[in-house]
């Protein structure tokens, strides 16, 4: 979870869902250009794609261990950020 909020706290400030289809409007453009920015490096790709598998693997085990545990409350909120992100990275790259 540390991982994932390091990606987070790299992205560009308001992290906003990206609309690719808008991508005219002068706001997205800035923002496409800070995100392009973090994607730049295929090393950043590739650390993306391996914690979105790594946190996929993390979910499931949560729901087979026979005590039931939940994803802390503190990350929650993180998680879905990047899975909002790991979804615009697939979509951009």
């Amino acid at each position: 979870m540390r991982h994932i909020s390091n990606v987070i706290n790299l992205l560009p400030v308001p992290h906003e869902i990206l609309n690719f289809s808008f991508l005219k409007d002068p706001r997205n453009v800035k923002y496409v250009e800070k995100l392009e920015d973090f994607l730049s490096d295929s090393v950043s790709v590739d650390i993306v794609f391996g914690l979105t598998s790594a946190l996929l693997q993390y979910l499931v085990s949560l729901t087979v261990l026979p005590w039931k545990p939940k994803v802390p409350s503190e990350s929650q909120s993180d998680i879905c950020r990047f899975s909002t992100f790991s979804l615009e990275v697939r979509k951009y790259v």
